[in-house]
């Protein structure tokens, strides 16, 4: 859940940022969806080290 939170919030900015004359300029559209798209991994592999641990409930 984490992740798709994660996911809503980045595509908001970009979304934000590729609004005007930004939206036709192809070095920040690329750098754009690089950077979203590492974002993702950093947060993917973030969550996956993740390791929780609860307590016996006996």
């Amino acid at each position: 859940m984490s992740f798709s939170i994660l996911a809503a919030i980045s595509s908001t900015i970009f979304g934000f940022i590729f609004q005007g004359g930004n939206s036709e300029n192809p070095i920040i559209l690329t750098l754009g969806l690089m950077s979203m798209g590492i974002f993702h991994v950093v947060a993917l592999v973030s969550l996956k080290r993740l390791k929780v641990k609860f307590r016996d409930s006996a």
